[in-house]
């Protein structure tokens, strides 16, 4: 993992003040915090096009919000 370097063909299918993730066309996903660094990295293999994208990394957000409540909760 590391930082995030454009490439062509990157689409930006989901941002917040905290994530924002990177689809790359295909069916890969890369998650970056809002420094640029690299935190996680997610496949979906059923991916028709961009609203589907977005639609998949919307809900990977969602997700990663309820862990980092329950997670705060739990500290």
């Amino acid at each position: 993992m590391g930082t995030y370097a454009p490439t062509e063909g990157d689409f930006i299918a989901y941002s917040d003040n905290d994530i924002f993730i990177v689809w790359n066309g295909s069916a890969t996903f890369n998650v970056y915090d809002c420094d640029g660094w690299e935190i996680d990295v997610f496949t979906n293999y059923n991916i028709d096009d961009y609203e589907d994208a977005q639609g998949h990394a919307y809900d990977w957000a969602d997700e990663y919000e309820q862990m980092m409540v329950e997670a705060d909760l739990n500290a």
